[in-house]
């Protein structure tokens, strides 16, 4: 890529920002090299002379290929609309330039995350970090379901108390939770835990103490 242009990403979007232009990208298939909900404006003397918006953009043939374009076009006093089923466009980046603008692990999907475990550890990369993460974004979708676990038992039955001190307890409660999920998480990490027993032991522990709670309250 030239110098002065350049790529930025957020999540799953891409920014291509060069003098003239910019490019938005809302998702992209690094193995399809397909993008998805593309957005393109023409900038001239820091207004925006056209935009481009197509359902996908495809590289062929050293070009980008949009299909199902909205084009308009900005006057002074008005603007032109224009639909195209298909349009070719030279711009300055190739598949290549988009797929070295990775998302950092911690932001990526559980499958996104899995790839990208294989594809380092190919290379003998300890991955046993990214591991404990993968493992996490499973255990992560049942810390609500704790949670409720815990607090059902403090709003009714025997150890029910003032709103006050309720309120108090589940604070309490929370942080003890939160700070043995990194400290876990942080064991598993660096080895010293099995990656299955770093993710999910936060979630037992509390899970265990909910439905003895529960009980109790009968």
């Amino acid at each position: 890529m030239k110098k002065g242009r350049k790529f930025t990403k957020k999540r799953n979007e891409y920014i291509y920002q060069e003098k003239n232009s910019i490019v938005y990208i809302s998702h992209y298939d690094n193995r399809k090299k397909i993008a998805q909900g593309v957005s393109i404006q023409g900038i001239s003397h820091g207004k925006i002379t056209f935009r481009l918006d197509a359902e996908t953009m495809k590289y062929n043939s050293e070009k980008w290929l949009l299909s199902n374009v909205t084009k308009r076009k900005f006057f002074p006093d008005s603007t032109s609309y224009r639909h195209l089923d298909s349009l070719y466009m030279h711009l300055d980046f190739k598949p290549t330039d988009i797929k070295e603008i990775e998302l950092k692990p911690v932001e990526m999907g559980w499958f996104e995350l899995d790839e990208y475990i294989s594809s380092k550890r190919k290379l003998g990369i300890d991955m046993t970090k990214w591991e404990v993460e993968k493992m996490s974004k499973i255990s992560y979708s049942l810390i609500t379901l704790v949670l409720i676990l815990l607090a059902i038992p403090l709003s009714t039955g025997r150890v029910r108390s003032s709103t006050s001190v309720s309120f108090g307890i589940s604070i309490g409660i929370a942080f003890v939770y939160y700070l043995l999920i990194i400290m876990f998480k942080n064991w598993g990490a660096v080895g010293t835990l099995d990656v299955a027993v770093a993710a999910w032991t936060p979630n037992v522990i509390f899970g265990t103490i909910g439905i003895l709670l529960l009980k109790f309250t009968k």
